[in-house]
């Protein structure tokens, strides 16, 4: 991964309790390895377990985790929303918590944003809407591949 502007991942929390500390451990190799900064931010969206208990805990040991809690589900949309007005960087990578998305592919998607930044010259900037559009569309290369 290309030295980059700092992102931000946006994570919709919904009874997560033990694989939000597995993903924030594998963000912290993956941007660890890379050099780059990020934040994490984890909106707890009305989780029945103790999902809220341990993003509390992980905000409290690490600086760059922010958590949210939402009054009630009001599911993952309204959730990532929430994240996304929150962030504070300039790149946002969307996660589910459940590590269906692999963090050790952030690298590639963001490899991608920078060439686009290349190819388009100076005029364009890899912006959220871009960077979205990027991912689905490497998303649909590697499950056709």
């Amino acid at each position: 991964m290309q030295n980059l502007d700092p992102v931000s991942i946006v994570v919709p929390v919904y009874n997560s309790e033990k694989s939000l500390p597995i993903l924030l451990d594998r963000l912290q190799s993956v941007f660890g390895a890379t050099g780059n900064a990020f934040e994490m931010i984890l909106v707890e969206d009305g989780s029945r377990d103790g999902s809220w208990s341990v993003v509390c805990d992980l905000a409290k040991r690490c600086p760059n985790v922010r958590g949210f809690r939402m009054l009630r589900n009001y599911g993952q949309h309204n959730a990532l929303l929430c994240g996304i007005r929150a962030a504070k960087n300039p790149i946002i990578v969307t996660m589910d918590d459940d590590l269906q998305n692999p963090p050790e592919e952030i690298p590639k998607l963001s490899d991608r944003c920078v060439a686009s930044r290349q190819d388009r010259g100076p005029r364009r900037s890899c912006n959220h809407e871009h960077l979205l559009a990027q991912w689905f569309h490497w998303q649909a290369e590697v499950q056709t591949d």
